[in-house]
C-alpha cells in the first residue's frame, strides 16, 4: 500500500508540473480517462475495474486542485498590493505563476470539470454507494463515501450557493434515501 501511495503522489508532481507547461495535453488527457470511466461504468461497483474508476476520480480531483490554486494565484497577483499573504495560491511561491492565456483555459477547463464531477461522476458514484449499501458490502461503502467527500473537497461554498444546494440536496437523497 505505502508504493501504491508513493506512486499515487509521484503521479501528481508530474501532473501539476504538465498543468503548467504543456496544460492542453494533461487536461484533455484526464478528461478523456474520465469520459471512458462514465462510458464503461456499468452501474455498479466492481471490484475489478472500479478501483480504475475511483483512481482516475482522485487523479482528476487532485489536478483540479492544483489548477483552482493557479487561479487563486493568478487573480492575487493581480489584484494584490503584494504586502499581504493568503492561504489557497495568495501568497508569493516560486512556480505559482500562471500567464493570462493559461489562466482563461483553466477557468474553462474547471468549470466543464466541476459539472462533470457533479453531474456525472457524483451521481456515479452514490448509485454503487447505493447498490452497495443494500447489499451489505461495508468496506466498499466505506470507500465510496470517502470518495463522494474528496469531491467537495475543493468546494468554493460562496460561489454558488443554490449549485451547492443542489448538490447537497442530490446526495443526502442517494446516501440516506430521505
Amino acid at each position: 500500500m505505502p508504493n501504491e501511495e508513493w506512486e499515487e503522489n509521484l503521479t501528481l508532481v508530474h501532473a501539476c508540473e504538465k498543468c503548467r507547461y504543456a496544460p492542453d495535453a494533461l487536461l484533455d488527457a484526464i478528461e478523456r480517462m474520465v469520459y471512458n470511466v462514465l462510458e464503461l461504468d456499468t452501474g455498479r461497483y466492481s471490484k475489478h475495474s472500479s478501483p480504475a474508476a475511483l483512481y482516475v476520480t482522485r487523479l482528476c480531483l487532485r489536478v483540479y486542485g492544483y489548477a483552482l490554486t493557479l487561479l487563486h494565484h493568478a487573480e492575487w497577483v493581480q489584484k494584490s498590493d503584494s504586502a499581504t499573504t493568503m492561504s489557497g495560491g495568495g501568497t508569493h511561491v516560486r512556480g505559482l505563476e500562471c500567464p493570462s492565456a493559461l489562466s482563461t483555459k483553466l477557468e474553462q477547463v474547471t468549470t466543464r470539470w466541476r459539472s462533470m464531477l457533479l453531474g456525472r461522476i457524483l451521481p456515479m458514484l452514490t448509485g454503487w454507494l447505493r447498490r452497495c449499501d443494500e447489499a451489505g458490502d461495508m468496506d466498499v461503502v466505506c470507500v465510496l463515501r470517502a470518495h463522494l467527500a474528496y469531491i467537495f473537497k475543493e468546494t468554493e461554498w460562496t460561489v454558488a450557493p443554490e449549485t451547492n444546494e443542489v448538490c447537497f440536496i442530490h446526495l443526502f437523497e442517494k446516501q440516506f434515501k430521505v
